[in-house]
């Protein structure tokens, strides 16, 4: 192997690539199963091959003694997202692939804002940058003792959500 060598991706994930998507990093697990971060989302292993969780669909990341956790969110329905357990992968070679989903999924995200709603419960305000979407994307995610179906919690996470887009299209960039 030459000094300059590089792995190149997997061909079971870049197969499904879209038409103008790109290897960002990619590295195995520990049976040797590839993840793999591209320009559009993380491809995790699934049952009947790859799939990619697009950026504006990972809650969260995480990477702590070479274990990667990530959690997906779901539009439970629009405008509401729900978390998915976490799912953990151990990466004995990690090379970039951590840093490449930190700096994109933090990247995706433009505002951010924790809200209390009435009651114990609060809601985070997300908006995020989505490949071929124009403007950011809004969604809710409500803290477990907030209920989607209560009256007055969609009001106040209907409000908290027009508030933050017209704070950030009254901000320039």
């Amino acid at each position: 192997m030459g000094l300059f060598h590089r792995a190149r991706p997997p061909a079971q994930v870049t197969a499904r690539f879209e038409a103008d998507e790109r290897t960002l990093s990619f590295a195995e697990d520990e049976r040797g199963t590839p993840l793999l971060a591209s320009t559009v989302g993380l491809w995790l292993p699934a049952g009947d091959g790859p799939r990619r969780i697009g950026w504006a669909d990972v809650v969260r990341a995480g990477w702590r003694d070479r274990v990667l956790t990530v959690i997906e969110g779901v539009e439970a329905e629009p405008g509401y997202v729900d978390s998915l357990p976490p799912v953990t992968f151990a990466l004995p070679a990690p090379d970039g692939l951590p840093a490449a989903i930190r700096e994109r999924v933090t990247r995706s995200v433009v505002v951010s804002q924790r809200h209390p709603l009435s009651g114990t419960a609060g809601v985070r305000i997300v908006g995020r940058k989505v490949p071929g979407h124009d403007g950011l994307l809004w969604r809710a995610h409500l803290d477990p003792g907030a209920h989607r179906g209560d009256p007055v919690v969609r009001s106040q996470v209907a409000e908290l959500i027009a508030r933050a887009a017209a704070e950030k299209s009254a901000r320039p960039g």
